[in-house]
């Protein structure tokens, strides 16, 4: 009798916490999973233990890569391309934040913030909006479940996994649909809509923190306990907006370095509480850094006033950066252009198709392009046989602080009134406040408070990602495996790093350019390229 009763009361305590407990997760050890952190426009500068204990912390007992790169031009669309391809704009043919495809629209580039023109791209090209294959396409492939979560854009959210419609995968999305439906597959963002409402809308006149909250509260508790992915490609749209409208350095910005963090604690509490922690690995990086713009040049009235026809070309801009499509590559309206940009003091370097005259054979490539003191695209990877622009150049910039004491000022471009600019947070150029962005490796299978200054970049991350699943994919990435990263890889400080600077200069002297780059082997990161 006392057996049963005892058997009855077991019964009753497994049934009760069986019953009631049904929604808590138990832990499995065996479960392991690779989280990318993408903070949109975070510097590596601003990562210090008062405003960003949490992320400083990750930095501290990871991995953290000095002299890590974004990809030109510094700008999101082509650097979320780049970071779900690991390859260069030339070679997946997203070229700047505004695209020129000349059966898209003949005189006019399109914006790739609007993830719908994206998808017309992409049925235009016959599913090539990307020339190459991205890590959703990949993982699907390799039966690895995949979200891509964003707060930033639809459009650089949709190129972290532009293949999401044909079952590659989830893509969450605060701003798709305008937050109607805000996933995909769409009963995903049904489901998230009825557990956490619909997305708030952006206000440009305030922070974008209440968008980065309304996603991470996805992150956290739906996407990992409910769609249980293997891999996590998580973007956070700030501190690019903050910086953008009140200034690198302003308390807006750091407002948003705090929130932001708040999200890195948490991610790590309820890794710990999933049994995910002890078997996960988490990458941190930014998609570019950000100078402040100080003055303003409307590229339009320049050229008019120099008496190059506006039917002659297309603007397709980056900002900071800007890339001319002329009317069939006519070469003597090209030269023309590269002469008048050449005698503006506020133009930086000038890149231009290659010239065929290899000035050093045992170069892989030439650096020089074919117009004389310009240098070739494909020195900073922006040479793409469709896409390609017939000219690229960046703005002038300086090291200079801004008045909140941060680095980094440049010339932007603008449709609008030329002169003077209020100090605001703006990228795209090849300067070192745009280029160098954040790095960081952290978790199971990283090395562990380590400082490693060899070259890499955002174009790696994919790469090692996937070395870190064991997936051996055939995609001819350009960028490489971190292998000084792993804890059973080299030591970093015996890899063999090169740097070199190319210049250029005109005859009489008044134009001088330099470029340099940094190389690991076969793989070279464009450091900075400037106006002498």
């Amino acid at each position: 009798m006392r057996k049963a009763l005892f058997l009855s009361f077991i019964w009753l305590i497994s049934f009760c916490f069986n019953y009631y407990g049904q929604n808590v997760i138990q832990p499995d050890n065996k479960k392991s999973i690779t989280i990318v952190l993408i903070i949109d426009g975070l510097r590596p500068d601003a990562i210090t233990p008062d405003v960003m204990p949490n992320l400083y912390q990750l930095q501290k007992d990871g991995v953290n890569f000095t002299n890590s790169h974004a990809v030109i031009p510094t700008v999101t669309r082509v650097n979320s391309a780049s970071l779900a391809s690991g390859c260069y704009p030339g070679t997946h043919g997203i070229m700047s934040n505004s695209i020129y495809i000349k059966e898209f629209n003949p005189s006019s580039s399109v914006s790739t913030s609007n993830y719908k023109n994206l998808i017309s791209i992409d049925s235009l090209k016959n599913g090539n909006l990307l020339s190459v294959k991205s890590i959703g396409e990949i993982l699907h492939q390799n039966n690895i479940k995949y979200v891509a979560i964003s707060s930033g854009s639809p459009g650089s959210a949709f190129l972290l996994n532009h293949h999401v419609m044909e079952g590659s995968g989830y893509l969450v999305s605060s701003e798709i649909d305008n937050g109607n439906h805000p996933a995909i597959p769409k009963e995903i963002g049904n489901e998230i809509i009825n557990q956490f409402g619909k997305p708030p809308t952006k206000d440009k006149n305030l922070t974008y923190n209440t968008s980065v909250d309304w996603t991470e509260n996805v992150l956290l508790n739906y996407v990992l306990p409910t769609l249980e992915p293997e891999v996590i490609y998580n973007w956070f749209t700030e501190p690019d907006h903050s910086q953008h409208k009140f200034g690198t350095g302003s308390k807006e910005y750091i407002e948003a370095l705090r929130n932001n963090d708040k999200y890195v604690g948490l991610l790590i509490t309820r890794l710990k509480e999933l049994g995910l922690y002890e078997n996960a690995n988490i990458i941190i990086t930014s998609d570019h850094g950000m100078n402040t713009d100080v003055s303003a040049v409307n590229i339009e009235e320049t050229f008019n006033s120099g008496g190059i026809n506006s039917d002659d070309y297309v603007i397709a801009s980056s900002g900071e950066t800007v890339l001319l499509h002329v009317k069939d590559h006519d070469k003597s309206i090209i030269k023309k252009i590269v002469e008048l940009l050449q005698s503006k003091d506020w133009t930086g370097a000038i890149f231009t198709e290659a010239s065929t005259d290899m000035k050093n054979k045992n170069d892989l490539f030439n650096p020089y392009g074919f117009i004389e003191d310009t240098f070739s695209l494909d020195l900073i990877h922006a040479y793409h046989p469709e896409r390609k622009p017939d000219i690229l150049f960046n703005f002038r910039w300086t090291s200079d602080k801004n008045k909140y004491g941060v680095p980094g000022t440049s010339y932007t471009l603008t449709n609008g009134k030329a002169g003077e600019l209020k100090e605001k947070g703006g990228h795209g150029n090849i300067s070192p406040a745009c280029i160098n962005n954040t790095l960081i490796a952290w978790g199971k299978s990283f090395k562990s408070g380590v400082a490693i200054k060899n070259p890499a970049g955002i174009i790696d991350i994919t790469p090692t990602v996937l070395s870190l699943l064991g997936i051996k994919s055939n995609s001819g990435f350009d960028g490489r495996v971190l292998n000084e990263a792993f804890i059973s890889g080299p030591d970093h400080q015996k890899i063999i790093v090169d740097v070199e600077t190319i210049s250029v200069k005109s005859k009489d002297n008044k134009y001088n350019a330099a470029i340099q780059i940094s190389s690991v082997g076969k793989y070279w990161y464009v450091d900075k390229g400037w106006r002498k």
